[in-house]
């Protein structure tokens, strides 16, 4: 049976530590673009850069 995986943000297959938490992702340095994308899209949420939260916003002078 193959217990390969394939990681979450290169899409490489990858061989699973077999001890602690199920891996995610081939290397740490996936692992950090990973965290490093979704900080990236959270900040732009926050700034507000999102038609969503925007809308209430803009109908209240922003403030």
């Amino acid at each position: 049976m193959n217990k390969n995986k394939y990681c979450l943000w290169c899409k490489v297959e990858f061989v699973p530590r077999s001890a602690g938490q199920p891996q995610k992702y081939c290397s740490k340095l996936c692992k950090k673009a990973y965290e490093k994308e979704v900080r990236k899209i959270g900040i732009k949420l926050l700034n507000l850069e999102s038609p969503i939260l925007n809308a209430g916003v803009k109908d209240n002078g922003g403030e």
